[in-house]
């Protein structure tokens, strides 16, 4: 995918971006379809911005729905008539790959489809991945996913051409329900009945006036450790290849009137660095360039920069630690890299134990991803106790300057 990070434009300025293999697909389907899941406010980018960023802070509200390829009704409102549904066309007895685009600015979703209990991972955040069977989807904003859904025969769809997607999101003081439309197309000959759309979806593409599937809560450590390469990689890094660990514990400040997120108790702003990385070091002052001497001094962070420096040929550990907010709330977070691809070592409760996790993920030759879960479990807690992780295993080899 493609995404803004200037203001609140991730929540508009982005959308679907697919690179074609270059050689043979390593699995077979018949044809695709691209989901691109997002959200929708009342208040436009510029005021929410102010609000965030302003002092006094005002939270932006919970999104007014969920939208499927950019369609979708405002909660509330299911009969608008202005606002269709988004129609997902297949045909029977087909095979497809469904890549679903996490593009939501702040929901974590669930979604299934009815009367299609099965679907195989086969992809995340654009890398193959050996085959999981699962029956819900769970994404987060910035991760992707593609799966097999294997369509119905024609002659279970002769009686109902239509199923609902629904989309749920989690971890939020406000469940949003919304829904897309599978519709099944299929040239009809003399003998068959007409088809029909199922009784709870109107004509009109309205969405039902009840739930018409039971997902379930958040899964913790959904597919952790299970998400395994489709060709096993040499080159993943053991813990006896570990050069470093590197803690990062992200926390929010609450106070002054104002809310910031800090990680190892710096905020990032965008005051911080007053010139860019890669400028200091063309002009070699020495200043604002991150400094790996000074990061190893200060548990692996640079408090001058407020970057977090590696050496290339170093294997780095990152651990994200999530810890009780300044009143002891817990939230959840995607935390999405930019640059190459780490090896998710999956997530927990409490504080990271490395001797207990290494037992978990030995012998296997874990997926790379771009965007991976830091979730919550429980909603409160003393502030700044350690309550979750998510790690990271990352062979440094591509020099840059990375968010």
């Amino acid at each position: 995918m493609y995404h803004s990070h200037i203001g609140f434009q991730a929540v508009t300025a982005a959308g679907p971006l697919i690179v074609d293999d270059a050689g043979p697909i390593p699995y077979e389907y018949d044809e695709e379809r691209t989901i691109a899941l997002g959200d929708v406010y009342e208040k436009t980018d510029a005021v929410i911005e102010e609000g965030l960023t302003g002092n006094p802070f005002q939270w932006s509200g919970e999104p007014r729905n969920l939208l499927v390829n950019g369609k979708g009704h405002l909660e509330g409102n299911p009969t608008s008539g202005d606002c269709e549904l988004a129609h997902i066309v297949v045909e029977p007895d087909k095979v497809y790959r469904l890549r679903f685009i996490g593009a939501t600015a702040l929901s974590f979703v669930s979604l299934a489809f009815e009367g299609h209990e099965q679907m195989i991972l086969i992809e995340a955040d654009g890398d193959y991945t050996q085959p999981v069977n699962i029956s819900h989807l769970q994404i987060g904003s910035g991760q992707r996913f593609s799966v097999l859904l294997e369509t119905k025969p024609r002659s279970e769809v002769l009686s109902q051409s239509r199923f609902v997607m629904q989309l749920e999101t989690r971890d939020r003081p406000k469940l949003i329900r919304s829904y897309a439309v599978l519709e099944y197309q299929y040239a009809a000959s003399k003998r068959d009945p007409q088809p029909v759309s199922a009784s709870h979806i109107a004509p009109g593409s309205q969405s039902p006036q009840s739930p018409v599937l039971t997902l379930p809560p958040t899964t913790l450590g959904w597919l952790d450790r299970q998400l395994l390469s489709l060709t096993p990689d040499p080159s993943f890094p053991l813990s006896t290849d570990v050069t470093r660990r590197v803690i990062i514990r992200t926390h929010q400040i609450i106070g002054s009137g104002s809310v910031t997120w800090a990680q190892d108790k710096l905020p990032w702003a965008e005051s911080f660095p007053t010139e860019p990385y890669l400028v200091s070091l063309y002009r070699d002052d020495g200043v604002e360039f991150p400094s790996l001497e000074r990061a190893l001094a200060h548990e692996g962070i640079d408090p001058v920069t407020r970057a977090f420096p590696a050496a290339l040929g170093e294997v780095i550990e990152i651990v994200i630690q999530n810890t009780g907010s300044d009143v002891g709330s817990v939230d959840v977070h995607p935390f999405h890299a930019h640059g190459a691809h780490f090896y998710d070592l999956g997530s927990g409760n409490g504080t990271y134990d490395a001797e207990a996790n290494e037992a978990l993920i030995a012998g296997l030759s874990l997926a790379k991803r771009d965007t991976t879960m830091l979730y919550k479990y429980t909603e409160h807690t003393t502030p700044g106790v350690d309550m979750g992780w998510r790690a990271w295993r990352l062979r440094v080899t591509e020099p840059g300057v990375w968010m």
